[in-house]
């Protein structure tokens, strides 16, 4: 029977995309005798066959088997096809054939896939094990069945939400109906509260004027605190206005600042994001300092707690702070001490020092001389600025200010007109009186000068007459004489300088009576003054903004100036030089001082000079006594 080869009819069925038979040839073929007290459940695969014909396999297979067991001859038959189908399985396949080793299919093997002739029963497990192919269908399978899967856990899930919803809407008009029927409860407690006072009110047998008098001032208190509901009602809308107002103007700033961030230099807006973001970084790093810092605060106060318990640790931590300073101490002495080096080295530093400080205290000083240059071109300039300004606004302010005092003047002297007027009448009827005066007291010396003096009681006709009069009575007469006229004289100067004086007064006066009896040219004149100055003020006012202005302009400029003149780098660097030419003149000075000490202490040449001055001498002594011997 092996040695038969069974050719396929033309009217069988098409082979699989294996290259075996159809489905329907692989049934439950029965177990073998080595595997005759094995049973296998196969389970069908999901596929695209309806559920009606499943249970077509099962029933078939055990119809065969009913058959092959009734059967002798078909026994036989159905060991001959076995066997082939083996042989075919195993060349088709292209797996090695069978030896003597057993290969038994584990018990729940693998089902067979879907087909492009759907699905039909399941295979037996052979000796060389089951077979599982996964093609489109199995993944479409696959792919469907997790699709369902999705759409019942989504149509669970929208259930869910359509559910949740409901309780959302239901709850929200159960809130609605709950704020409805609390405004209810109020309206009708307060209803309530009413009726009470009612009844309190008829209990107490009040009268009907106080319950009409105590409505009236609940109405009042009522209209009360409406119009104070009103007005914070009013004025919650206007803070409100004024928020959106301010809200409105922030960001209207920030647009600005965005802009402007925007438009300015690529360079300094990475400039300034590096520099926020530094900010940003040294506020985290200032806030985590500042927390250890709380930290450490925190723990020096509750060590100082537990310290005031301990006398003996008080002093303990009083000692190891004085052995830590006199610990620093020490480092730092013998740090100067191992600095200092020898003399030589000293010696060395000093003058490498030195040099360098020279150098750079030369380029420093030309650096000097070209900022003070520089500074008084600006002082200069400065100078001229202020000269000008003081020039064009001291004239204008000075013109206004006359102007202003001649104005001020007239009106003090129109307002004070009566008053003068009556204190120079007084003045004239003073100065009346003192010529009265003086022309009496001229009267009484012309008086005085007639009459003759005791010592001048002589005759004149005796003198012409050649009287016996001394000599020495005539010379006394001589001196009286002279004396008494150089007394005159002197008299009479007085007497014409207060005349003069008089007539000078009377002359002022007699102009300032002509003055102040022409009243109305006066006034006139003062009007039209008036009116000048009116017209002149105007002027000057309308002058002055601009000149305010310019003011401001040249202040603002100088200002300006100024500040350029503080950032500018020059200034800057100007006063940095100036601070660290400062510095390096006291470390020079110090330097001179210390080198002038070391010279002082290494000059050698002055022992140098002695011990010369000394050998020569012993060696003249030394020849002078063999020259002797």
């Amino acid at each position: 029977m092996n040695g038969h080869v069974i050719s396929r009819p033309t009217t069988a069925r098409p082979k699989t995309s294996a290259g075996i038979r159809a489905t329907s040839a692989r049934l439950r073929k029965p177990s073998s005798s080595a595997h005759a007290n094995q049973s296998y459940t196969a389970e069908r695969p999901v596929s695209r066959a309806t559920i009606t014909r499943e249970p077509a396999v099962p029933f078939t297979a055990a119809r065969t088997i009913s058959q092959i067991g009734s059967n002798p001859a078909a026994q036989l038959n159905l060991a001959s096809r076995t066997e082939r189908a083996r042989s075919r399985t195993g060349t088709g396949q292209g797996v090695r054939l069978a030896t003597a080793t057993v290969h038994t299919a584990p018990r729940g093997a693998p089902t067979r896939p879907v087909t492009q002739q759907g699905l039909t029963g399941v295979r037996a497990p052979t000796r060389v094990g089951g077979r599982f192919v996964v093609d489109k269908s199995y993944y479409m399978s696959l792919l469907r069945a997790q699709m369902n899967n999705l759409i019942s856990e989504i149509d669970k899930l929208r259930g869910e939400l359509n559910k949740g919803e409901r309780d959302r809407q239901s709850l929200l008009i159960y809130e609605r109906k709950a704020e409805e029927e609390a405004t209810v409860i109020r309206r009708l407690q307060g209803r309530l509260l009413d009726c009470n006072k009612i009844a309190d009110l008829i209990n107490t047998n009040s009268e009907l004027q106080e319950i009409e008098n105590e409505l009236a001032k609940l109405h009042k208190q009522r209209s009360g605190a409406e119009e104070s509901l009103a007005e914070l009602a009013e004025e919650r809308q206007v803070r409100e206005e004024q928020i959106r107002k301010v809200e409105d103007e922030i960001e209207e700033e920030k647009a600005r600042n965005n802009a402007k961030f925007h438009s300015m230099n690529p360079t300094i807006y990475d400039e300034y994001e590096r520099l926020k973001k530094k900010n940003e970084e040294l506020l985290e790093e200032y806030q985590m300092k500042q927390e250890k810092l709380n930290e450490l605060t925190q723990k020096k106060e509750e060590f100082d707690e537990h310290l005031a318990k301990f006398p003996l640790k008080q002093q303990a931590i009083i000692l190891y702070e004085r052995l830590a300073e006199l610990e620093e101490k020490k480092s730092a002495i013998t740090g100067e001490i191992n600095a200092e080096g020898t003399p030589d080295e000293q010696r060395e530093r000093l003058l490498q020092t030195v040099i360098r400080t020279t150098d750079e205290i030369d380029v420093i000083q030309k650096q000097l001389d070209d900022i003070n240059e520089q500074i008084e071109q600006l002082a200069e300039e400065l100078r001229e600025f202020d000269m000008e300004m003081e020039n064009v606004a001291g004239e204008k302010n000075e013109k206004y200010r006359e102007l202003k005092l001649k104005e001020m003047q007239m009106d003090e002297f129109l307002n004070s007109y009566d008053s003068l007027k009556a204190e120079e009448e007084a003045r004239i009827d003073e100065t009346s009186a003192e010529v009265i005066h003086l022309l009496e007291l001229i009267s009484t010396n012309i008086t005085n000068f007639c009459l003759v003096s005791p010592n001048t009681n002589f005759d004149p006709v005796e003198v012409n007459n050649g009287g016996s009069t001394s000599p020495s009575a005539l010379n006394e007469l001589y001196i009286c004489l002279q004396e008494e006229s150089h007394e005159m004289d002197k008299l009479e100067e007085h007497l014409k300088k207060d005349n003069n004086q008089i007539n000078e007064k009377i002359r002022e006066m007699d102009e300032r009576m002509e003055k102040l009896e022409n009243v109305e040219d006066l006034k006139t004149r003062k009007e039209q003054r008036h009116q000048e100055l009116k017209s002149r003020r105007k002027i000057l006012a309308e002058e002055l903004p601009e000149i305010n202005n310019s003011y401001q302009k040249l202040m603002d400029e100088l200002e300006r100036m100024e500040l350029r003149l503080e950032k500018s780098d020059e200034y800057i660097e100007l006063k940095s030089v100036q601070k660290k030419w400062q510095s390096v003149e006291k470390r020079l000075h110090a330097l001179r001082e210390a080198a002038a000490q070391r010279e002082v202490e290494t000059n050698y040449e002055v022992f140098k000079e002695e011990a010369l001055r000394l050998k020569a001498a012993y060696n003249a002594a030394l020849i002078e006594s063999v020259k002797r011997c």
